[in-house]
């Protein structure tokens, strides 16, 4: 029997991230006659179009060569010009007679368009206000104006003034300003699937050949009560205040930094090579310690010198790695007994818990926002700095806590949907997977020569000195071979391109290794009765390259229900990445948002003293080696390897790559599986692959010209853009100064104003930078789940 799979696999267990409002909401808002005026004015757009494309590829070429002599013909290019240039034509009746009644109608769909511009222009004066009507009355919602406030602080009290106050009848800068910010907020809220308390509530998906029924729904739209959790920025910053009392300084606990080794009485910082000589007793106090454990509380001789250097590390033993970082600094200063400063401090720190149970229960967007204000001026009274971070931008403003809070719906995808989604998806992930090999091979050859360049010889090199020199590299962008063949066989539209799923299968010989991803499932049905009886397409969103099902707080929830659950799953995933012999890795990184990954069941690596014990290896206690072509794993040849005390390591691969530098660990990690283009151009059909959607039509060109415009003419001139590049009404645009893509509405004048105000951000003040748009698929049309949200299910596939 032929293996349709291409050797994947997903795990049963996935997370169901959904919206938090009706994407209803949304659409509600441009008033019916707006969107029947805009109707019309594409109707006769398209007429006009239609009929100028049978002018030139037909009637043009028809009649110069029916002309005879040079005068007509240059009649005939002025018409020519003019119909070109989307102009009328000055003097049709000059023209030949087999053109004269074509370029009449021609003139006559000109005027049909500008009288449908007229009129769409002069309705602007009711349709605006009744759009801004809308906006307005839903600011009011309460749940809404709350969610908003969780997302920036700053930004909710601005607009909670804004919805308890009459309508300004004015559109000032600073009401067209915040309109565009609400609407901002709104896409976010109604189109994204946030992981984030009862606006993106955490939910479980489950695929099960065995059920009944193709698709099952547990449970009701709606979410947990709120968890609570104080933000790691914020502990950071009282941990280091708390360091600094005197009576702490010998409690504090001192670690070696892992990018420091002791050779014939000198600490050579590895990354720079600097070296510098220790005292006979310096070199035994660090002699000592195990690397990455703490020292003794009271070390002699004194470690100031080291601390200078920077090859020891004082610091509270704060664990960031957990969901309540809070709890471990109170640990720590429950430990140190009665002392009176750790009385002071576990009082303190125990007004900011009531502070974050009270935010907890507080009911209504002013009871809540009045806890969060206790708790802000709390922290700020105790570290002197400000308790937001980001200045109110959208993805930035951060409190100095957050909450999230348990989805009640869940989701259920039985019988065939179940049993052939590994066969759905299998196409699909090889060609990712076969980028991903060839990109890995890529960055491998540049690492090899890299090495052979800088230490000729050498059986191996530090880590760290490995990372140092491979971090001025150019970045690895020429397109794999599996990317060229790809943009051969979809070329270049904005159309649909169906492809047979035998078509991608051959690429798994370029598969080299055991893979895996986490991979965005979206399930597009006409409405709930098609979705449960089968009637439902797959679309293929974001897949990335790291293990996105153990992270907080994407797991938080399901750790609670079946603490063994992810056990099973990771044991199941690194058990496949493994069975060749491979041992895997993962490199601890620092937390500087309230996400961060699960210790995994693999060797954990650190570059700095992250963990506060023994259970991660220090980049000093690592090396880089170079294999021989002729290697004996199965590898191909001009490549290095990462290697500890017991043989070579695997990194986990980054969730997100980089790609606008050189990645000094992609050539030590495993291949990053993430979704790649179907295409190479600027215009990328949508491709179908047997019955999944693996990419939306997407556009990258310069953005519409209308920075400088406004009201109608703005409104017109994006509508414009829409037309001439084929785009449908909603898409999303992603900028490359923005964190994520935004939606964008060419039927809603106030999501394009939005729209122009994220435009003047661009970087050296370009007038039109180049932007990327992708169909919203699944649409309006096709979202069926909950009163209409979007949703997703992340899955975890791998290929062992």
């Amino acid at each position: 029997m032929t293996d349709t799979t291409g050797g994947w696999s997903v795990h049963p267990h996935a997370a169901l991230r959904m919206a938090g409002f009706p994407f209803s909401w949304w659409e509600r808002l441009p008033p019916p006659p707006l969107l029947a005026a805009q109707a019309e004015l594409d109707a006769r757009w398209a007429a006009a179009r239609q009929h100028r494309a049978e002018l030139l590829t037909v009637a043009f070429p028809a009649a110069v060569a029916a002309a005879g002599d040079p005068a007509t013909r240059r009649v005939l290019s002025k018409c020519r010009t003019a119909v070109g240039k989307n102009r009328p034509v000055a003097a049709p009746d000059a023209a030949p007679v087999c053109v004269r009644d074509a370029l009449r109608e021609w003139n006559g769909r000109l005027e049909a368009v500008r009288e449908a511009v007229s009129g769409l222009a002069g309705s602007w004066t009711e349709d605006v206000p009744a759009l801004r009507r809308r906006l307005h009355e839903l600011a009011r919602e309460e749940p809404l104006l709350e969610a908003v406030s969780l997302l920036s602080p700053s930004f909710g009290e601005a607009l909670h003034r804004f919805a308890h106050a009459p309508l300004p009848p004015t559109r000032t800068s600073r009401v067209r300003g915040l309109e565009h910010r609400f609407l901002l907020y709104l896409q976010r809220l109604v189109a994204k699937n946030e992981t984030n308390s009862y606006f993106g509530p955490i939910g479980a998906a489950t695929f099960c050949p065995d059920a009944p029924v193709p698709l099952r729904v547990d449970g009701t739209p709606g979410h947990g009560p709120p968890v609570v959790f104080s933000s790691p920025r914020t502990v950071r910053e009282l941990a280091e205040l708390i360091s600094a009392e005197p009576e702490f300084a010998h409690h504090l606990v001192l670690r070696r930094s892992p990018m420091f080794t002791l050779a014939e009485g000198r600490l050579t910082h590895l990354p720079s090579g600097r070296s510098t000589r220790v005292s006979p007793s310096e070199a035994a106090y660090w002699s000592t310690l195990r690397p990455g454990a703490d020292a003794p509380p009271v070390p002699d001789p004194s470690p100031d010198r080291l601390l200078r250097i920077g090859a020891l590390v004082r610091q509270v033993p704060l664990d960031l790695w957990t969901a309540d970082p809070l709890a471990s600094l109170e640990t720590w200063l429950r430990n140190l007994g009665p002392r009176p400063a750790a009385q002071e401090w576990l009082a303190r720190l125990g007004d900011l818990r009531a502070d974050m149970r009270a935010f907890g229960t507080a009911s209504g967007s002013d009871a809540r926002r009045a806890a969060l204000d206790r708790a802000e001026n709390r922290v700020a009274a105790l570290t002197g700095g400000a308790p937001r971070q980001g200045g109110g931008r959208m993805y930035a403003d951060r409190s100095v806590l957050f909450e999230e809070r348990e989805n009640r719906l869940s989701l259920t995808v039985g019988g065939p949907a179940a049993t052939e989604l590994p066969d759905d998806l299998a196409p699909v992930l090889t060609y990712w997977a076969a980028v991903a090999c060839q990109r890995h091979l890529q960055h491998q050859r540049a690492a090899a020569a890299l090495y052979d360049r800088e230490w000729p010889g050498r059986p191996e090199v530090p880590l760290p000195a490995f990372l140092r020199a491979a971090a001025a590299l150019p970045p690895v962008s020429a397109p794999t071979p599996a990317e060229t063949r790809m943009a051969a066989l979809v070329g270049e539209s904005t159309g649909e391109v169906r492809l047979d799923p035998r078509q991608l299968m051959p690429l798994a010989d370029a598969v080299t290794g055991p893979v895996f991803t986490s991979v965005d499932l979206l399930l597009a049905a006409p409405d709930a009765a098609a979705a449960f009886r089968g009637d439902q397409r797959w679309v293929l969103g974001e897949a990335h390259a790291g293990h996105l099902l153990s992270v907080f707080p994407t797991d938080h929830f399901a750790r609670l229900r079946d603490p063994g659950a992810p056990t099973r799953r990771d044991g199941w995933l690194f058990g496949a990445l493994q069975r060749t012999g491979r041992r895997a890795a993962w490199l601890v990184t620092g937390r500087d948002t309230k996400i961060f990954q699960y210790r995994q069941p693999a060797v954990a690596v650190q570059l700095r003293p992250h963990l506060p014990d023994h259970a991660a290896l220090p980049a000093s206690q690592l090396t880089v080696r170079r294999k021989p072509s002729e290697s004996d794993e199965g590898d191909e040849g001009d490549s290095v390897a990462l290697w500890d005390s017991h043989g070579p390591l695997w990194l986990l691969p980054a969730v997100r790559p980089a790609t606008d530098t050189f990645d000094p660990l992609a050539a030590l990690s495993f291949p990053a599986v993430q979704s790649v283009p179907f295409g190479l151009g600027p215009l990328r059909p949508r491709v179908v692959v047997g019955r999944t959607v693996a990419q939306r039509a997407t556009w990258r060109a310069p953005a519409p010209a209308i920075g400088g415009l406004r009201d109608a003419e703005q409104f017109l001139a994006a509508r414009a853009f829409r037309f001439e590049h084929g785009m449908p009404e909603l898409v999303f645009v992603r900028l490359p100064w923005e964190p994520k893509p935004t939606l964008l509405d060419f039927r809603n004048p106030l999501s394009v104003g939005a729209f122009a105000g994220l435009l003047r951000h661009a970087p050296n003040g370009a007038d039109r930078p180049v932007v990327t748009f992708s169909e919203m698929l699944p649409g309006p049309q096709d979202l069926w789940l909950a009163d209409e949200r979007t949703f997703e299910v992340r899955a975890l596939a791998v290929r062992g």
